[in-house]
């Protein structure tokens, strides 16, 4: 059976992620990888391009790594306030979800997608609350959430 060395242009499942250099069988290359735009023979030129490329996105991660960071900084010691219409006990007659939070945040130009908020029920009660945010990269934030009744 005879073997060809391939560079991965996307991930495919249980063999490589994108970018790897791996031999794999010609079949499984020709009737597979190369139908499917999945991988290309990993000729010299095919090499020097991949390490450029590599070499970008490394640059754009490290860049965006670093905006995080910023955005980590602004973040610490943000207090947001809502002010929802509550019963006498204090609970809400909505709720103050991670969406809303996020727009809130919008609004002070931190944008925050509402994914990265960790709220684990929806907020629904009067008080003060500190919700963690998980920013991408492993940099997190929290900031402070204080809910008011009219």
């Amino acid at each position: 059976m005879s073997k060809v060395k391939v560079y991965f242009l996307k991930d495919v499942d249980r063999v490589a992620k994108q970018g790897d250099i791996k031999e794999v069988t010609a079949g499984h290359f020709r009737n597979f990888l190369l139908p499917r735009k999945l991988a290309v023979i990993a000729t010299d030129a095919v090499l020097v391009a991949a390490k450029l490329q590599a070499t970008k996105k490394e640059k754009e991660v490290a860049m965006e790594k670093k905006e995080i960071e910023k955005l980590s900084g602004r973040l610490a010691g943000v207090k947001l306030t809502f002010t929802e219409k509550a019963n006498p006990q204090g609970h809400l007659f909505g709720s103050i979800t991670a969406p809303m939070i996020a727009e809130h945040l919008a609004r002070r130009g931190l944008a925050v997608e509402a994914k990265w908020i960790q709220l684990e029920h929806p907020i629904k009660n009067v008080g003060t609350k500190e919700v963690q945010i998980k920013l991408p990269n492993g940099v997190g934030a929290n900031i402070g959430v204080e809910v008011l009744h009219t």
